[in-house]
């Protein structure tokens, strides 16, 4: 069959083939388009729950690594304004007796109000190492 002997119908795509293939894409992607919305969200808030516990271990792991005779009874506050992650963070430490410590850290996200605030609370103790040499 050549080109001239092809009826009209065969010669290819019409306007009107594009004009709904087009639509029915478009109203497609725009159907997608609450689900794409609501994907950056949560990967947003899972971000700000990554940020809060990488705060709360950091300021666990100091704490952890200060020495117990150092620590003094009280509670201590700050904040930091830097992005991405502007928090407020206290810390209390209570000394239950004289070789144990109660450490609280409470860190307060600033400016998302849909996140919690996140605590951890842990125990401190001042280990006497007994040695049979120095006595």
């Amino acid at each position: 069959m050549t080109a001239a002997t092809r009826s009209r119908h065969e010669a290819g795509i019409s306007l009107v083939e594009v004009l709904v293939s087009m639509t029915v894409l478009a109203l497609a992607l725009v159907s997608l388009a609450p689900l794409m919305l609501t994907v950056q969200r949560r990967s947003q808030a899972n971000n700000n729950v990554a940020f809060r516990n990488a705060v709360v271990a950091n300021r666990a792991r100091r704490l952890s690594a200060i020495s117990f005779s150092t620590m003094s009874p009280g509670t201590t506050c700050d904040s930091t304004t830097a992005q991405p992650f502007p928090y407020h963070a206290c810390t209390t430490i209570v000394r239950d007796s004289t070789n144990r410590n109660t450490l609280t850290v409470i860190v307060t996200p600033d400016v998302y109000p849909t996140l919690k605030a996140d605590t951890i609370t842990f125990d401190r103790a001042n280990i006497v190492v007994y040695n049979p040499m120095n006595y």
